[in-house]
């Protein structure tokens, strides 16, 4: 038995199949490693590690344990690295080593388990068939049964094998009608008329017969399933009777039987896989499914099974040609939409055992929260880097909406500014689905100009708020969104955008889906308003600095900036009081003076080289940024145009000097890079936040570019704790050793941090030593902070904390620096989001494994509880037994010899045996109705029978006690039911009613046949059942007395075996009237001649 399997050469033959199946699992395990590296390094950390998990368990199933196991290595090992410090391998910050050191046993558990799954049921498999095959063999070998009949169909001839598979002797059958005695019921119970069994028809037509499903009835009255064949006989051309050949299938069919339970547990166990998986064959057809996945969406995967892939996704769809590829033995992943819903799935070929193709194997993963999150980024991230490189809005504008609309799925987008001459908005830039014909929309739009409050965009210029428009046809209000309307534009939202609290243009999104109000892509798209609104308001500074340069221009033309003549040596020969100014000296003090000795040391030797250039006619003029020395000792940046006045002949003659202080200009240009500065740290922090998966690694990283980028020596967040009493420093820098991570903060008004918290706004400090608003908290006292910046960082529901920044000198931060810090704070906020996301599936997961932990233990405590009565039932009933019998027979033998004394003592140890023994009886039998393994033998019966014999077995106690039971049973009482059950019933009622009455009482029993149910009344003159109590006389081991008797057991089993015939039970006691017990059971028709017995 299996020695081919044991042996070593059996052993080296294998080795090479599992050689190939461990390099394609771990090939599989690769690709699903690198297709994570590549696509998913991003993405939440749960649903990587779950695809991961789940290829270590698709491997372990399809390929063996020891592939899965090389394939829980593999992803143990990319753990190690994945979980590791960014640009530092293998090397982890604090609490990143626990889940490398987890990950390897949790693959490894999944492999085994998987594994260990596979090689069971492989197992289980093969032992079926070769019970199947060894099934076959048996009746291959042994003589079928054979049985001859004549034109009658009476026996004539009956083989050894076919009496023994039937029961019967030759001579019994001999001249029996074989089809009333062997083949007169079908397999399903139901009668079998002669007429139209389809194995006599052969005596009928001549026409041989064979079947290989039907049954044959043995002499005990048991069905035996067979094949069956039957011939005709034929003498000179007639039909004289048929040979009938047959043999018993009952073991093919329980193997069958067998085979087909393991299938349906296998497919239990694969449709708990948190995912969407499908088998095809080489046609692209559906032939199963497995997984979880389809159900969470709603769907029923039986819908899918039989179909095509090119009918359900198209014929050139990602999925058909992803699956070709699969035939042609390449796996192949692709991304897919399903009911609203982001999937990412891979298909692989499905080989037999030959290595041939013969379906495809595919598997798809729910990634629609973690896509949100990074279309989300992706937009805020594409949008800084438009604005960071664009010259100006017109050119801005279109790659914006565009960004904002492919990533957060729009189908319209549309940038207004307002016109200030003309007191209106008006469009500069949109964009649409390519795939849309939005032409006549867009040509209105363009040509519309809206005053405050009138459409969408005068809306919200005039409310200064975002606007959310649920149904576009619907808005009366809004005549443009009428006309989207009727070309299928059906939700929209503008938000405003804002400079200096002021709306100078306005957002505006369509889309066709009926989206109702959603707070997220809201407060998104106001972020992204938000930096337009910056990117103006950066370019209206750089046009005011072009101004002012031409400005400067003119008045040098005019005279009004410095102006000096000097001679070729350098020596001034004139100025102007606007050079005097610039210099700091009157025109006394600098006539004579060269020019090089106001000019800084550091810029002489440059000046003097451009003069001399100048002067030898090789440049016309040159102008130069340079710093002159004023007379207080300072240092002045000026633009000096130095040029040549020449004569007629080209000589030289003199220079002239224009110098314009450009101290302004050099703060505009300082602020114009702080603020490009900012909007590039917050582009490329939103890129770090999306590929940096720890939440720590972020908050550090944002601590670090604010400190950084607003050059301050003190950066903090602070995590509002969950009493919301206190903040916590949960990440920083500059701060003392040992705080950060410990020290607290007041979320009260009395500290900057809960101060902010409370506004809801952004808190600029320019002296905490003079702040009236609020004292200051010890840890920037402690530090010596002077100024900060602070603002709160957004959550779901509350807010997460505050981000702050702060330095020991006297800074006056700007709106500008106010608006980067809200960017940062606001891409902490879906960093934090993202996290929280995480952690909810992941919990989610822990109480789902749980809960079904929980169930299996109840489970188990039921099954060893029913085994525990069962035994302990049978293990009473065999001593019980011996002492009934050793009792039974001592009872002739003492009688006449023993005293009255001694005979009364004998009948109370018959009395309590037999009592002890209905105890164990009803112990089992309730213990049969909890496992549900009770069978009723369903047969027609008259009720009245039933109550007459439950009468003449009870009446000997009842007549011990001195009482009496009456019948009055006046008509029929027709059901289908099991006697001898409804007999036990009927006895368990009567025995109570004796055990609950005096003596000399009464019992009465009546029945009626009403509205089609049969009823049957038990009613005694005892002393009744309080009110309360009429139901709780049914439960378990409830007994209302104190008399002997009773097990407490009686009514539970009436009640069970009453409710498996549908019928009900119930329980009245009027006061004073005694106790009465009703049963309703479904009526049947009644027999012929059915009556009760004698």
């Amino acid at each position: 038995m299996g020695a081919g399997r044991t042996t070593p050469r059996g052993a080296r033959r294998s080795f090479p199949m599992v050689a190939r199946r461990s390099l394609a699992g771990a090939l599989l395990t690769l690709l699903a490693i690198t297709g994570i590296e590549l696509v998913s390094r991003t993405a939440l950390r749960v649903p990587s590690l779950t695809v991961l998990l789940t290829v270590v368990a698709l491997v372990a199933f399809i390929n063996g344990l020891r592939p899965g196991l090389l394939s829980a290595a593999l992803v143990a090992m990319y753990g190690a690295y994945y979980f590791s410090i960014p640009d530092q391998p293998f090397r982890y910050a604090d609490g990143g080593v626990l889940p490398v050191v987890l990950l390897l046993p949790t693959a490894a558990s999944v492999a085994l388990a998987v594994g260990a799954l596979r090689e069971a049921v492989r197992e289980r498999e093969a032992d079926l068939r070769r019970q199947l095959e060894f099934s076959r063999a048996l009746d291959r070998s042994l003589a079928e049964g054979v049985y001859a009949v004549d034109r009658e169909g009476r026996a004539t001839l009956v083989n050894p094998a076919a009496e023994r598979l039937l029961g019967w002797t030759e001579a019994e059958l001999r001249g029996q009608v074989m089809h009333d005695a062997i083949h007169h019921r079908r397999p399903d119970g139901t009668p079998y008329p002669a007429e139209e069994c389809a194995g006599l028809r052969v005596l009928r037509g001549g026409v041989s017969f064979r079947t290989e499903d039907d049954a044959f009835i043995r002499r005990d009255g048991t069905p035996i399933p067979v094949a069956y064949s039957s011939s005709p006989i034929e003498i000179a051309g007639q039909v004289v009777g048929a040979v009938i050949a047959f043999r018993d299938i009952g073991e093919r069919k329980r193997a069958e039987d067998a085979l087909r339970e393991s299938a349906a547990k296998l497919h239990l166990i694969t449709a708990q896989i948190p995912a969407y998986g499908w088998l095809t064959d080489r046609d692209l057809r559906i032939t199963s499914t497995f997984g979880s996945g389809l159900a969470q969406l709603g769907l029923d995967p039986d819908t899918f099974v039989g179909k095509a892939l090119v009918e359900l996704r198209g014929e050139v769809s990602e999925t058909a040609v992803a699956h070709r590829r699969a035939v042609a033995g390449e796996a192949t992943s692709y991304a897919l939409r399903l009911v609203d819903r982001d999937l990412e799935a891979r298909v692989e070929p499905l080989q037999d055992g030959a290595g041939r193709v013969v379906g495809c194997l595919g598997l798809a993963v729910d990634v629609t929260e973690r896509r949100r999150h990074e279309r989300r980024l992706a937009a805020q991230s594409e949008v800084s880097r438009a604005l960071a490189e664009a010259p100006g809005l017109d050119e801005a504008a279109p790659a914006v909406i565009r960004a904002i609309g492919e990533h957060l799925e729009w189908d319209y987008g549309g940038l207004w500014t307002v016109d200030r001459g003309g007191g209106v908005l008006r469009c500069v830039a949109t964009w649409h689905d390519p795939a849309l014909d939005l032409a006549a929309f867009v040509a209105v739009t363009r040509g519309a100009a809206f005053p405050p409050g009138v459409g969408l965009p005068g809306h919200v210029w005039r409310d200064g708020g975002p606007r959310w428009v649920a149904d576009a046809a619907a808005e009366g209000s809004f005549p443009r969104l009428v006309v989207a309307g009727e070309l299928g534009l059906r939700s929209g939202l503008g938000v405003p955008i804002a400079v200096d609290g002021q709306v100078v243009g306005v957002l505006e999104f369509l889309t066709r889906e009926a989206r109702a109000v959603d707070r997220d892509v809201q407060a998104v798209l106001a972020a992204l308003a938000a930096q337009v609104g910056q990117f103006i308001e950066r370019k209206r500074a750089e046009e005011a600095l072009r101004a002012s340069e031409e400005r400067f221009r003119s008045a040098f033309a005019e005279s009004a900036v410095g102006h000096a003549l000097a001679a070729l040596d350098g020596r001034i020969i004139e100025v102007n009081r606007a050079f005097c100014a610039i210099t700091g000296r009157d025109e006394a003090t600098l006539l004579g003076v060269a020019l090089p000795a106001i000019t800084h040391p550091d810029d002489r030797e440059r000046f003097r080289h451009r003069v001399a250039q100048v002067v030898a006619g090789e440049r016309a003029h040159f102008q130069i940024e340079e710093r002159y020395l004023r007379e207080d000792g300072g240092a002045v940046p000026v633009l000096c145009d130095v040029a040549a006045v020449r004569d007629a002949r080209g000589r030289p003659q003199f220079l002239i000097a224009l110098v314009q202080d450009i101290t302004e200009r050099r703060l505009a240009q300082a602020a114009l890079g702080a603020r490009a500065r900012q909007q590039a740290t917050v582009a490329r922090l939103g890129q770090r936040a999306l590929a940096t998966p720890e939440l720590a690694a972020v908050l550090d990283e944002a601590v670090a570019v604010v400190a950084a980028t607003l050059d301050v020596e003190y950066a903090k967040v602070l995590e509002l704790l969950p009493g919301g009493d206190a903040l916590l420093l949960r990440a920083g820098i500059g701060w003392r050793e040992g705080l950060v991570g410990h020290a607290t903060v007041g979320a009260d008004a009395e500290s900057q941090a809960g101060y902010t918290l409370l506004s809801r706004a952004p808190v600029i400090v320019a002296d905490l030593r003079g702040e009236a608003r609020f004292s200051g908290p010890p840890l920037l006292h402690d530090h010596g902070v002077v100024s900060g910046l602070s603002v709160v960082i957004p959550g779901a529901g509350r807010p997460f904390g505050v981000l702050g920044a702060h330095t020991s000198r006297s800074r006056v931060f700007s709106p500008d620096d106010s608006n980067f810090f809200q960017a940062v704070a606001n891409i902490l906020a879906s960093a934090i989001a993202r996290q929280a996301y995480e952690r909810r599936l992941a919990a989610e997961e822990v109480a789902a494994r749980a809960s079904r932990d929980e169930a299996a233990r109840l489970a188990e405590l039921d099954r060893l509880r029913r085994e525990f009565i069962s035994s302990v039932s049978h293990e009473l009933r065999t001593p019980l037994t011996a002492l009934g019998l050793g009792i039974s027979l001592l009872a002739p033998l003492v009688e006449g010899r023993a005293s009255a004394d001694e005979g009364a003592v004998l009948g109370v140890m018959r009395r309590n045996i037999d009592r002890l023994m209905r105890y164990v009886d009803d112990l089992l039998l309730v213990n049969r109705l909890d496992a549900g393994v009770l069978r009723l033998d369903r047969r027609p019966l008259d009720l009245r029978a039933a109550a007459a014999d439950a009468a003449a077995a009870i009446r000997p106690l009842l007549e011990g006690k001195g009482q009496a039971v009456t019948l009055d049973l006046p008509e029929p009482l027709p059901v289908a039911g099991d006697a001898e059950r409804l007999e036990q019933v009927l006895i368990n009622l009567l025995g109570n009613a004796h055990y609950h009455t005096p003596a000399g009482t009464r019992v009465a029993v009546s029945g009626r046949a009403v509205d089609g149910e049969v009823r049957l009344t038990v009613r005694d003159d005892g002393p009744g059942i309080p009110a309360a109590d009429l139901e709780r006389v049914f439960a378990r081991f409830q007994r209302l007395g104190k008399e002997d008797g009773g097990s407490g057991l009686g009514l539970v089993v009436a009640r069970s075996i009453v409710e498996l015939h549908g019928g009900r039970i119930w329980a009245e006691s009027p006061p004073g009237e005694g106790a009465t017990f009703h049963l309703a059971l479904p009526g049947a028709e009644p027999r012929q001649g059915a009556g009760v017995g004698a």
